[in-house]
């Protein structure tokens, strides 16, 4: 709408989304009775260092990891007839937005105008496990824009223009500031997991383990400067443009590269995944 009336006008919007949805996750856990080595029943184990039939399935008391009693506790017990850990959660989104421009007419040769957008988004995933595996992230991109018009004449029109827009955003995992890596007893990971301390990651084969979003945190920011000038001049039926078009860009991303650890476990030395961990 206009401010003054033929001279200066301006326009404005706001959009805001917010969106829940829900996820259910249905995780095969290990047993209580796997959780304390007892794999009776299930195919026979054999001792990774000889190579024997375990008696039993039991692994001994004195070959079991404490770096896996200590993140037992981060991995809940099946809560399903079916030996699963079933969990539902709602993922949540949300954005908030709006854009200003604002055209002022100086004259009969100039107009000036600015026009400025801002978008704020922020989500939120929920993961198998109510301790480990969350994933919430922000960004922000922003944009600006000014230009000035200036016609000489029926037959000439220049028109300069100088941009900015910026873009800032992370993602996070749960557990992050938490050095769970050396915590557990875990060696050699004491430098390269200082600066992002949180989970490591645990993969097991057939069971869900402890999600360590090795890549996470992430971070990434974005600056970009476009200024340029453009003089139109229209020649009976012809038309010509001359110009000049300055960029200026800068880039900066960091994430943790798996500074935490990144450990599979297949079954290849017992016969038994989890039994390997």
């Amino acid at each position: 709408g206009p401010i003054l009336r033929d001279r200066t006008f301006f326009f404005v919007d706001y959009q805001g989304t917010r969106v829940r949805q829900g996820l259910t996750y249905n995780s095969i856990v290990p047993t209580a009775a796997q959780r304390s080595g007892n794999f009776a029943g299930g195919p026979q184990l054999k001792d990774p260092f000889t190579g024997a039939p375990i008696p039993g399935n039991q692994v001994p008391a004195s070959d079991l990891s404490p770096q896996t009693a200590f993140f037992l506790p981060f991995i809940p017990l099946p809560n399903t007839s079916g030996g699963t850990y079933v969990r539902s959660e709602a993922a949540q989104n949300q954005t908030d937005q709006f854009d200003i421009r604002i055209d002022q007419q100086l004259g009969t040769s100039d107009a000036l105008s600015f026009s400025y957008s801002f978008s704020q988004q922020g989500f939120l995933t929920p993961a198998p496990f109510p301790q480990n595996g969350a994933v919430s992230g922000s960004d922000r991109p922003q944009f600006g824009i000014a230009s000035w018009t200036h016609t000489f004449g029926p037959a000439i029109v220049n028109q300069a223009r100088l941009s900015y827009s910026h873009v800032f955003g992370t993602d996070t995992q749960q557990g992050l500031g938490t050095n769970y890596t050396t915590k557990a007893g875990i060696g050699g990971f004491g430098e390269t997991s200082s600066e992002y301390p949180g989970f490591p990651q645990l993969t097991i084969a057939g069971f869900q383990g402890i999600d360590g979003s090795p890549l996470l945190p992430y971070r990434h920011k974005v600056r970009y400067w476009n200024a340029g000038d453009v003089v139109t001049v229209v020649k009976g039926n012809h038309t010509l443009d001359i110009g000049v078009d300055s960029r200026w860009y800068e880039a900066t991303h960091i994430n943790a590269q798996q500074g935490r650890g990144n450990f599979t476990f297949t079954g290849a030395y017992t016969g038994n995944a989890f039994a390997d961990f």
